[in-house]
């Protein structure tokens, strides 16, 4: 089949094929741009998707600790001996977030005289019992300001407070 003069394509047109219509597709620059917005929404989205993911399990954590603590006060109120061990309660096998066991200390118990965590002033926070998680980074002092009990979700003030040690 051949074209009239009218039918021909202009130098640098899109090329037709032979039932006349354009071919369909997308230029590299199309799909350059297209991958450059995915890329840039992607960017923002991540962190934001990071972000709510570790403020999920610090809010799983805290509320955990809350539980133990409740069940372990319990205990104490109702016998009159708080638990030597976490696993004498129904709790005893709970993991955090990151997959460690809670970490639980009877202060009246003579081997944990003295262990209790302290605050700034080196005055130990609880009366009873202590109770924490390390949190992310897995480390712990017993001062709640050292550098490494930052991010651990505590039981203080006998259970007045509950949260992250750095906003004690």
């Amino acid at each position: 089949m051949r074209f009239s003069k009218k039918e021909q394509s202009a130098p640098g047109a899109p090329s037709r094929c032979s039932s006349g219509r354009r071919q369909k597709g997308f230029t590299l620059v199309e799909l350059i741009i297209a991958m450059g917005v995915i890329l840039v929404l992607a960017g923002m989205a991540v962190p934001a998707m990071l972000g709510a993911i570790k403020n999920a399990k610090l809010a799983r954590t805290v509320g955990d600790v809350r539980t133990i603590g409740n069940e372990v006060n319990s205990i104490g109120f109702t016998t009159g001996v708080y638990p030597t061990l976490l696993t004498e309660t129904a709790y005893g096998d709970s993991t955090d977030p990151w997959g460690r066991g809670y970490i639980y200390k009877n202060l009246h118990d003579p081997a944990n005289a003295g262990q209790g965590r302290t605050d700034r002033f080196g005055v130990q926070v609880n009366t009873n019992f202590d109770l924490y998680s390390t949190g992310e980074d897995k480390a712990t002092a017993v001062s709640l300001v050292a550098s490494p009990s930052a991010d651990d979700v505590i039981w203080a003030n006998d259970g007045a407070y509950i949260g992250l040690a750095s906003q004690f």
